[in-house]
């Protein structure tokens, strides 16, 4: 590997780990989201049935 390949291979895998990053949080916060909205759900559903 020279010098080129590496950085080109850093500037890529860095930009791929914020992707994931990215990826990673989107999906954690949709999952709070939901479980925070099944919070507030499941009592009213239960309320109501």
């Amino acid at each position: 590997m020279n010098g080129n390949e590496i950085v080109s291979f850093i500037y890529h895998h860095c930009q791929w780990g914020q992707f994931l990053e990215r990826l990673l949080r989107t999906t954690f916060n949709d999952m709070n989201k939901l479980y925070i909205d099944m919070k507030i759900i499941t009592p009213v559903t239960s309320f109501l049935i």
